[in-house]
């Protein structure tokens, strides 16, 4: 029994730990400067997936945007919220602005 219990201690422990490492990871990332880059639109994809909903206690579709760009020659995956992921099309370009994973604007090439 008391090697089930410090199993179970050991465990939740390193989890905690792994949580509290990818936060301080997180948030380090969002408070970077934006960057900005030449880039063009190479595809964009809709991830649906089903995860558990804390307030409704249910399990719920969500859906990630994700657009991949051409960056200097190399393929970048970011992650755009649903209204800026309906805008681009694939073949624009334009002034990418990026933090960490996330778009933070696309300025199109007039």
């Amino acid at each position: 029994m008391q090697t089930v219990a410090i199993l179970f201690l050991v465990l939740w422990g390193a989890s905690v730990v792994c949580g509290i490492l990818y936060w301080i990871l997180t948030v380090r990332e969002r408070k970077q400067c934006p960057k900005c880059k030449h880039a063009t639109v190479l595809h964009k994809e809709e991830v649906r997936y089903e995860a558990y909903s804390m307030r409704r206690a249910v399990m719920e579709t969500q859906n990630d945007f994700l657009i991949t760009f051409s960056i200097d020659g190399k393929a970048e995956t970011f992650a755009a919220g649903p209204g800026f992921y309906a805008g681009l099309q694939a073949g624009e370009q334009g002034m990418l602005y990026y933090q960490g994973d996330r778009v933070v604007d696309f300025q199109k090439d007039r």
